[in-house]
């Protein structure tokens, strides 16, 4: 806030803070992937938790807040920590390892990441599960190796070149008007984009 200098902050926002902010709405993030999964008819929802980060609190909070829209009870036996594993990147993995060991019924996952939901179909897969007939996945970010899953991988998408579309604008109006607007605070769009892992077929051309 002190900078004399034109500013922005992108992807995660500071509350409170007197800068322009482009930033990710990570409960919505959370509550779109769980509303796809309860649109298809799902109620057994698990989901691949990150704890210890705020992104992954937040993503948790919408993953609640879409279960509380359609009238389903929360259930704290489907949401997993992914922090409490040793190597948080293949957590996704002992993750559902642990939830089909303790017997926890359910019939879709919602990931904290496409990552982790990348190799918690590893885990699938050797239990002889079938994604999407038995248990339907969808994860968050869209990230490049998403669609090269098979079978592909519904998720939901952020608009990544809106973010730094609308953080270049920011800066040029401050360049061309310096204090006459007001710091705001936009959030970047997101869809979901549904694939194979949720039983559709993928809008990928």
């Amino acid at each position: 806030e002190r900078l004399n200098l034109p500013r922005a902050l992108l992807m995660r926002g500071i509350p409170h803070l007197a800068v322009d902010q482009v930033i990710i709405d990570n409960v919505r993030v959370g509550q779109l992937a769980t509303s796809h999964l309860i649109g298809l008819g799902h109620r057994r929802i698990a989901h691949l938790a990150l704890l210890d980060y705020a992104v992954g609190k937040d993503r948790l909070s919408g993953y609640r807040r879409a279960l509380s829209d359609a009238g389903i009870p929360y259930d704290p036996d489907l949401v997993v920590n992914l922090a409490e594993y040793p190597i948080v990147s293949l957590a996704g993995r002992a993750a559902v390892k642990e939830l089909l060991e303790k017997g926890v019924q359910f019939s879709a996952i919602v990931g904290f990441n496409d990552n982790q939901v990348a190799v918690a179909l590893g885990a699938l897969t050797e239990r002889g599960i079938r994604v999407p007939q038995d248990v339907a996945v969808i994860g968050i970010d869209d990230t490049s190796g998403a669609s090269a899953l098979f079978p592909g991988l519904s998720t939901v998408r952020i608009d990544w070149d809106e973010i730094g579309r609308k953080g270049a604008q920011l800066l040029l109006s401050q360049i061309r008007s310096p204090g006459e607007a007001n710091p705001a605070i936009s959030f970047a769009g997101v869809s979901v984009l549904p694939r194979r892992t949720c039983g559709q077929l993928s809008v990928e051309v």
